[in-house]
């Protein structure tokens, strides 16, 4: 599989959101992606590779995940934070300070 280009990545993702997460998680999502690809326009090609790597990967799980009959978002992490990288920990932070502003 080729990878697709930035920005039909980027839209690829947006549009996932919108057909399978429930409003508060597409938001909260949408939001998040939105950052990371602004963050990382300028970024050096050699950061690119793995930061597209990621996110193809992402929208790749979430598709997968998603088209399970018992699909299931937004499951209790409290048993896998433990198991999480500090650098885990910290986007989880991140994410959940997002969660709890209003949009």
């Amino acid at each position: 599989r080729t990878m697709p280009q930035p920005l039909q990545l980027y839209r690829s993702i947006l549009r996932l959101h919108a057909r399978v997460l429930p409003k508060k998680m597409r938001l909260m999502g949408d939001a998040y992606v939105k950052q990371e690809f602004r963050e990382h326009r300028n970024a050096k090609p050699e950061f690119l590779i793995g930061f597209f790597n990621g996110w193809n990967k992402y929208l790749d799980d979430l598709r997968i995940q998603s088209a399970q009959a018992d699909a299931k978002f937004g499951n209790d992490l409290k048993e896998g934070i433990s198991k999480m990288t500090d650098d885990q920990r910290a986007t989880l932070a991140k994410l959940a300070a997002e969660a709890s502003k209003e949009h």
